[in-house]
């Protein structure tokens, strides 16, 4: 897993400015939300559409659901859930992420925890993996594929 991981890491790193920043949108519309956005969205729970405004929590709007009766905001079930930093930060951190910093670098220059900052790369990082797997990628053409065997175990350490 390792070696996919610092696979991926060294072609990013072989991108120029310009395809970064596709990357980093593309991620971003992944995990985007839109606190400023006067629509009202379907309810993420049920999928009703019986919703009302109800009040804000910290400075964000929430929703109630007339069908479900359940509260809900625009973040819900998004990457950005139950997160305490807004979009700037997230926009950073994964920048961070594909230049191939450093989890402990990322949490001092951004001022919060080692565990927020691998938390907030593994809900990255799964947000990609169920993009991937509900869009899966289907390769045309010749594929050669190698094995490598590791015999070095890293178990415990």
């Amino acid at each position: 897993m390792n070696n996919k991981i610092n696979t991926l890491f060294d072609y990013i790193k072989q991108l120029c400015e310009s395809d970064l920043d596709r990357i980093i949108s593309f991620v971003l519309s992944i995990i985007s939300v839109n606190q400023q956005s006067e629509e009202k969205t379907n309810c993420p729970y049920c999928k009703g559409t019986h919703t009302i405004k109800y009040g804000y929590r910290t400075g964000k709007q929430r929703f109630l659901c007339h069908d479900c009766k359940r509260t809900y905001m625009y973040s819900t079930n998004t990457v950005m859930s139950n997160s305490h930093y807004n979009q700037s930060v997230w926009v950073d951190f994964i920048r961070d992420t594909l230049h191939g910093v450093s989890l402990d670098k990322s949490a001092k220059e951004y001022g919060f925890s080692h565990q927020t900052a691998f938390t907030m790369r593994h809900k990255i990082l799964m947000a990609l993996q169920d993009l991937l797997e509900s869009n899966p990628v289907l390769l045309s053409g010749f594929a050669e594929l190698d094995e490598t065997f590791v015999l070095d175990c890293y178990k415990g350490s």
